[in-house]
């Protein structure tokens, strides 16, 4: 089981962002930027949604998996 770090609770959140893919980190960058207390939730251990990259050994490829998650 990973070391799950939630950081500092508010009980003044202002936005809940579901999901912690590209467009929910974009979303908590933008209201970030803007001052807003935000917590974003993501089911898996890493963020990034359906996207990663796989050690194939040689170079890196970025990999969409769109099958059903870990």
């Amino acid at each position: 089981m990973p070391d799950l770090n939630f950081g500092p609770m508010s009980s003044e959140l202002e936005f809940i962002i579901v999901g912690g893919g590209a467009t929910g980190i974009g979303a908590a960058r933008r209201l970030a930027a803007k001052g807003k207390a935000a917590l974003l939730l993501e089911a898996l251990s890493r963020l990034g949604g359906c996207a990663f990259t796989q050690d194939l050994g040689g170079p890196a490829q970025p990999r969409l998996r769109v099958a059903p998650f870990e």
